[in-house]
């Protein structure tokens, strides 16, 4: 999808009432400026998606030197460590089973090594991986050529969320409720939707069916 098309979902849907989607003159549309507001929240709803389910993966080598256990995945985009494979593509178990064989994760991007791990040996670890940030740069130029890598199952819940973050600064609320915690709770039901409805990737496996569907 593009950028284009989530100010479209905002502008003519939930944030329709708000001055942010109108110009002075009255007309529907978002400035460029606002646009560069929106693009605060859009990068955050997209972060929040990604840490939520796994829509991106990322890969890095990693060789096991003699006498040094820790490791850390240098990667500007990594949001948590998935899974470990050794030199012939088997995976290797993560924080259970015998530790002295296996991997124990000390942080989103570390972990220690097991002492009967083979010295030398060739891991690939793979990663959830965060969505490339949307810069000022994209928000100011032509919105419908910025391509937002997210799958069509996932677009009412980043609007949701989105609509929650514009709307809570405001105070707007209806019938008692406020308007931000609204369009949270609905962020939080579209989530559990597309986790009833198998839309997440849960193995690696499953990732060459998303991307011919589309979805990615």
């Amino acid at each position: 999808m593009t950028l284009n098309e989530i100010f479209d979902h905002l502008t003519y849907g939930e944030l329709s009432q708000l001055s942010l989607t109108k110009d002075l003159d009255g007309s529907e549309g978002i400035s460029e400026e606002d646009r560069y507001k929106l693009v605060s929240h859009i990068n955050m709803g997209l972060t929040v998606l990604h840490e939520r389910f796994f829509l991106r993966e990322g890969r890095q080598t990693v060789y096991v030197s003699p006498g040094v256990r820790s490791y850390t995945v240098n990667a500007d985009d990594i949001l948590k460590i998935e899974k470990v494979l050794n030199a012939a593509g088997d995976e290797i178990p993560i924080n259970y089973g015998d530790e002295a064989k296996g991997i124990h994760t000390t942080s989103y991007n570390s972990f220690l090594v097991g002492s009967e791990v083979e010295i030398g040996s060739e891991l690939t670890v793979i990663y959830r991986a965060n969505h490339p940030a949307l810069t000022r740069r994209d928000s100011e130029r032509e919105p419908h050529r910025v391509v937002v890598h997210l799958p069509r199952t996932h677009i009412e819940a980043l609007i949701y969320f989105i609509a929650s973050r514009v709307t809570n600064p405001v105070g707007f609320a209806i019938e008692g409720m406020h308007e931000g915690n609204n369009y949270y709770a609905k962020f939080e039901r579209a989530c559990q939707v597309i986790e009833n409805g198998g839309y997440k990737i849960t193995q690696q496996e499953e990732k060459p069916r998303i991307q011919r569907m589309g979805w990615v």
